[in-house]
């Protein structure tokens, strides 16, 4: 099925402009030396504040998309393995109550997709979860609420917060797209900065080859003035799970994340028949008429619904009876420099 506009816009900018350093990059180049002037500025005036409980940042480089949440949630899982109490924090993208409250503790019971984002609601299925206006809001909330550390998904460039570990997650396909600065290309500040104050680079991704490359890429861009980044680099593959029960079947997917080719791919290395997909914006809001369209549509080719567990949590309920869920988990190739990274802040 087609596009809509938005969706087209979106990831043409993010799949190709983004991607390549053409004529109309180059003449965005001064929108992003303004950019970084002002964020540098932003950087230089604003000032840390440290909390009573350990602060662990994973984040990313880019706009659109790094493959970051499953990394969360794996952090989470280990961090509860070892009988830690837990909560995620996060900015609540696209979240109502935000409009009129500056920290909400996510409750399924009570909050939905509208209320307090896809990502936050995902994260609330494997531990308490909070969105605010300002992270650090969310994090004194959960010191008030007695939790032993916090997991901010995203907030790498918040500056307002200081982080006990920092987490750089990479994605192996896309990288650091044409290494420009916003608008002229993705990134939200210089990776050299950035990869400076990581503890910790994971590289992530379905195919080894390519974790490969992107690792070997970023040493040979930075490793020269960062000389330690060697020894902080690590892989991260990304599975599908229950895999089983998509066999000798048909589906018609739905798709709305960032990087739809990464769900593709991943369903055609793992031998699950993608007949049709319909692709939407990342974030996106589908209307029912829609969905009706797409629901009818994959009754006539015979096959079924299926789609990833960020999309699924904004199907209206009377949906998510009639789809499958192609849940994904991060493995950690050097499992152990991951758990040291962690023991470092863990009392």
């Amino acid at each position: 099925m087609e596009m809509n506009f938005l969706s087209k816009v979106e990831h043409l900018i993010i799949n190709r402009l983004w991607r390549q350093d053409l004529f109309i990059n180059k003449l965005l180049r001064p929108f992003s030396w303004i950019y970084i002037i002002i964020h540098t500025i932003k950087v230089f005036f604003i000032k840390k504040q440290k909390t009573n409980i350990p602060v662990i940042c994973v984040g990313n480089l880019i706009v659109g998309g790094s493959g970051k949440t499953p990394i969360v949630i794996a952090i989470g899982q280990l961090l509860k393995k070892h009988k830690k109490n837990l909560a995620f924090i996060g900015h609540g993208y696209k979240a109502n109550l935000l409009k009129h409250s500056i920290c909400i503790a996510v409750d399924l019971k009570m909050h939905n997709v509208s209320n307090v984002g896809d990502e936050a609601i995902l994260l609330s299925n494997f531990a308490p979860t909070y969105i605010a206006q300002k992270r650090i809001q969310g994090v004194f909330a959960a010191q008030a609420d007695d939790f032993d550390v916090v997991v901010l998904d995203d907030g790498l460039q918040d500056n307002s917060i200081h982080k006990d570990l920092s987490i750089v997650v990479i994605d192996s396909e896309y990288v650091l797209g044409n290494l420009l600065l916003l608008p002229a290309g993705p990134l939200r500040e210089l990776p050299i900065f950035a990869l400076r104050r990581a503890d910790l680079v994971i590289v992530s991704g379905i195919n080894e080859n390519k974790i490969e490359e992107a690792i070997n890429f970023i040493n040979y861009r930075f490793s020269k003035t960062i000389p330690l980044l060697k020894t902080k680099i690590t892989s991260c593959i990304i599975t599908p799970k229950g895999i089983e029960k998509f066999k000798d079947k048909d589906f018609f997917a739905i798709i709305g994340i960032a990087h739809p080719k990464k769900f593709l791919e991943t369903a055609k290395k793992y031998n699950i028949k993608i007949k049709e997909s319909a692709i939407f914006s990342d974030h996106y809001m589908f209307s029912e008429s829609e969905l009706d369209v797409i629901y009818n549509h994959a009754n006539v080719l015979k096959c079924g619904v299926i789609t990833s567990s960020k999309d699924f949590v904004r199907l209206p309920k009377k949906y998510q009876s009639l789809t499958q869920v192609l849940e994904i988990e991060a493995e950690f190739l050097n499992i152990k420099l991951v758990e040291n990274m962690l023991a470092k802040i863990k009392n």
